[in-house]
């Protein structure tokens, strides 16, 4: 299994990893301070796109202090 994570800018990262031939891809964007989040992933097995997903989530409890801008 091998795994990665990229920061694309302040509020989207990407989660890659591979295992037992699926090649998974997760996309997760924070929006208003982490009040919401959308993600997308995107699941290629030996190199065909198989599975594709798209969900909202919403945090139930309020959201923690913003983080520093400096």
């Amino acid at each position: 299994m091998r795994s990665q994570i990229r920061q694309v800018d302040e509020h989207e990262l990407i989660l890659g990893s591979q295992h037992q031939g699926w090649d998974i891809e997760q996309h997760i964007r924070l929006i208003d301070q982490d009040r919401f989040r959308a993600c997308s992933t995107f699941s290629w097995r030996d190199g065909v796109l198989d599975i594709t997903e798209t969900h909202h989530e919403i945090r139930l409890e309020g959201p923690g202090d913003p983080l520093p801008t400096d």
